[in-house]
This record gives structure tokens, C-alpha cells and sequence, in this order.
């Protein structure tokens, strides 16, 4: 398993030779390669494109499982939608304006926006880089449309999270998983700290879906090696035989991997992938 964003994608979200080279080689030798991220497939398609790579992608975090390139949902894990109505009401009385990702292969709605607030404008600019077309829906009582829901979100300042996100963990508990992470953002909009918080199913991780994928064909997931660096990365980095941290990763990342890999910006996923192939690194038995 190999993350995008901060793993795979260089600095500047370009997938380098070396990178591309690498995947070639692993799959050459048999090695499944499957990309899980935090991404939605509309959203990392040009980077599985520019990566070479096709078959079943991890997305939006380890809720959904989409074949590319056809983009049909292969699994998901979806939001119970009372929970889903309840968690935006509860952004919403926060001021935020809140951001609901369906699985579009039921009706074609992939994005709704929620109650009276605007989207943030690092929202703005992110669904206009890719193209998405974001349904209005008023009306955050009809839970009539909150069906298919992989994860509610919001996106403002990182020190506007505290309360809605207490007051996300006390109404909810281990009924949903919640956490607030940097988003990633255009430089030139100027904006610093600005933080995306994201509301999951709680079995909905990267782990959990790459499981589910290993039972449906046949693998064995005590061969699974993840690698990867952000806060959705924690799960699966320290649940798989072997995970690797990016020697750019989230510090809560390096402390549950067995291996530290070189910094993206080094191509570290190349270096891992060939000290697999060459068994300077090993899964544990």
C-alpha cells in the first residue's frame, strides 16, 4: 500500500521517473501495488495516470474502493446517515460551512454543501482545480439525501476546531472517527494553518479497506507493506507486517513504523521499493 500526497507525489505533485520506474519494477516481480489516499479518485486520477497505474485505488481515506480507470465503486464504507445528519448539524452550529462526499455511482452527486455557511475558500479553490460540480442542499434536516455518505468535512483555520471537534467526540464517541489534519493548499492563496477535518464511519480506514481487498482476492495481509505520512496514514502504518514512514512524516506516523524511509522529495518510496526486491528489507515472519 502506498499513499499519494507527501509519499508517492514529489513536492511540487509531479510522480518522478524513478518513482514510475520503481512501481514498473514491483509489479514486474508480482508485487500488487494499490495507492491509498486520502484523495478522491476524481481527485488523484491524473496522479494514477501519470504513476502508470490502473486496477483497484484506496480512496477518500478508506471509505471507498474504485477501479480505475473505469471509476466503478468496487467496496465502500459508508456513514450511518443519522450520524452523517448530526455530525454537519453539529459543524454547522459552529459557523462551519460543511462539505458531505456521497459515492456518485448512485446518483452522480459526489458533493454536497451544507447549511447557510459558505465553503472556506481553500474548498473553493480545491473543487474548482478538479472540476467538481458542489450541490447546494439547504436543508441539512432531509437526511432523505444523506444516503451513500463517506465522510463529512470542513475546512477553516486549525485553531476553529477545537470546540466543534469536543463537541464531535462527546456526542459520538467510538460511534465515528474524527480527526483535523493541514489541508493541502495553493501557496498563492496565502493562507496558513488552514486545517480539513474529517468525520468517518469508525471502521472506515485504509487498513480496513486494504483488509477487505486482500480477503476478496485472495491475499495474504500478512504480506501487506504500507507506506506513508499523514495522520490517515497511523492506522495502517502500524497495523501492516511492515510500515514505513517518509522521513517527512507526521511524527505520529514515525512512531508506530518499523522502517523510515528517505523524504519524498528523494524519491523514498523508489528506495523502499527496491530494498524489498533486493531483501534489505524484509517483511517479518
Amino acid at each position: 500500500m502506498i499513499d499519494l500526497d507527501g509519499t508517492l507525489v514529489h513536492s511540487d505533485g509531479t510522480v518522478t521517473a524513478a518513482n514510475r520506474a520503481a512501481l514498473a519494477r514491483a509489479r514486474a516481480h508480482g508485487i500488487d501495488v494499490l495507492i491509498a489516499t486520502g484523495r478522491t479518485w476524481s481527485e488523484c486520477k491524473s496522479l494514477l495516470e501519470a504513476a502508470g497505474l490502473g486496477g483497484p485505488v484506496v480512496t477518500a481515506g478508506g471509505s471507498r474502493l474504485v477501479q480505475h480507470p473505469d471509476h466503478c465503486t468496487l467496496d465502500r464504507i459508508e456513514m450511518d446517515p443519522r450520524i452523517a445528519q448530526e455530525a454537519a448539524q453539529i459543524l454547522v452550529q459552529h459557523g462551519l460551512g460543511v462539505l458531505v462526499l456521497r459515492d456518485p455511482e448512485d446518483d452522480g452527486v459526489e458533493y454536497l454543501s451544507l447549511g447557510p455557511h459558505p465553503l472556506h475558500a481553500v474548498s473553493m479553490w480545491w473543487h474548482a482545480r478538479h472540476g467538481h460540480v458542489v450541490h447546494t442542499l439547504d436543508n441539512i434536516d432531509d437526511v432523505g439525501r444523506l444516503h451513500s455518505v463517506l465522510r463529512i468535512a470542513a475546512v477553516a483555520s486549525s485553531g476553529t476546531f477545537q470546540a466543534p471537534m469536543a463537541a464531535l467526540e462527546n456526542t459520538f464517541g467510538d460511534r465515528a472517527r474524527v480527526w483535523h489534519w493541514e489541508a493541502a493548499i495553493d501557496p498563492a492563496l496565502g493562507h496558513d494553518a488552514v486545517h480539513l477535518m474529517e468525520v468517518f464511519d469508525p471502521s472506515a480506514c485504509k487498513w480496513t479497506m486494504v483488509q477487505r481487498w486482500c480477503a476478496a482476492h485472495g491475499r495474504d495481509p500478512a504480506q501487506v507493506v504500507a507506506i506513508g505520512d499523514g495522520l490517515n496514514d497511523v492506522a495502517i502504518v502500524r497495523m501492516a507486517p511492515l510500515g514505513v514512514a517518509m522521513g517527512n512524516a507526521d511524527p505520529r506516523v514515525r512512531a508506530v513504523a518499523d522502517h523510515v524511509a528517505p523524504h519524498h522529495d528523494d524519491d523514498g518510496v523508489a528506495q523502499v521499493i527496491d530494498a524489498l526486491l533486493t531483501g534489505a528489507l524484509e517483511v517479518a515472519s
